[in-house]
């Protein structure tokens, strides 16, 4: 991965526009475990939010995965101006996941509640995948391949410690290998994990 003229997260291991695809994701959710004073207001538009200010995919096109990591990482500013733009749903019209409309709402015991459930899911062999293009018969699929689920798990583990509200316990050792496993074909792959690094120290700190 490396950072483009805007200090955004690019992808090395596809093609442009593709590799801008988490670029909002990526870019945030590296703010949040290792804050560096990166400013997210590229991803913020006048009339909703994108991937990456230069990709083909519009305000129309903003996932959840990609709002809940922006919210986490905005700044209070930020974070009253997307609740108010997306009060339950995302730029691409779906409804907001439960942890994400909990957290945005600072509903910290839902979060929680959510957070372990979710936790609870990941313990099943199977999930069930609501992605775009995908035929009824694909969206069951294993959860050993869904190592991208656990970065927003995770990073919302840290946003609610960070907050003092944390109550679920986080096995950090799995979600290493999850995260190693989603980044390990990415070259130049250095800097993101060690703001997982970092995130994995705050969550083990006792303190």
């Amino acid at each position: 991965m490396y950072r483009d003229q805007q200090g955004l997260l690019i992808s090395e291991t596809s093609p442009w526009p593709g590799s801008s695809g988490d670029s909002c994701a990526n870019t945030a959710r590296s703010e949040l475990l290792r804050p560096k004073g990166q400013p997210l207001n590229a991803f913020i538009t006048a009339t909703g939010c994108v991937r990456h200010p230069d990709t083909p995919w519009r305000e129309d096109e903003f996932s959840g995965d990609q709002l809940i990591a922006l919210f986490m990482a905005a700044n209070p500013g930020q974070k009253a101006l997307l609740k108010d733009r997306f009060p339950t749903r995302s730029g691409d019209g779906k409804l907001h996941a439960p942890l994400t409309w909990a957290i945005m709402n600072n509903h910290f015991i839902l979060a929680n509640i959510f957070l372990f459930l979710q936790k609870l899911l990941f313990m099943l062999p199977y999930r069930y995948s609501d992605a775009d293009g995908l035929k009824w018969y694909q969206r069951l699929q294993r959860m050993d391949d869904a190592s991208a689920d656990y970065l927003n798990f995770f990073c919302a583990a840290v946003y609610l410690k960070r907050n003092g509200v944390l109550r679920v316990s986080i096995d950090t050792e799995e979600v290493a290998h999850k995260v190693f496993h989603y980044y390990q074909n990415e070259p130049n792959n250095s800097e993101v994990l060690q703001d997982y690094e970092a995130g994995f120290n705050f969550i083990d700190d006792e303190a």
